[in-house]
């Protein structure tokens, strides 16, 4: 449940768009938006900014596999 949380509150967008409006502060979602214009997108900066931003998910993943993958077969045992 905590990966699941830490997960929906790292990708978060509308509400730090909305809030936040120092650069310094800005998350990693909305600092990705900069890469966006209206004429063109950078898509080789955006990218690797999606790689980045994804590898500290995919860290936490490997570390709570265990726990996740038994909450996840835990109702689906007949018994």
């Amino acid at each position: 449940m905590a990966l699941m949380n830490f997960l929906a509150n790292w990708n978060d967008f509308i509400w730090p768009l909305l809030v936040l409006r120092g650069e310094k502060m800005k998350t990693i979602t909305v600092g990705l938006y900069a890469f966006t214009d209206a004429q063109q997108v950078q898509y080789g900066m955006l990218f690797a900014g999606f790689v980045i931003a994804s590898l500290p998910i995919v860290f936490l993943f490997m570390i709570n596999m265990k726990y996740f993958i038994q909450g996840i077969t835990s109702g689906a045992i007949k018994g």
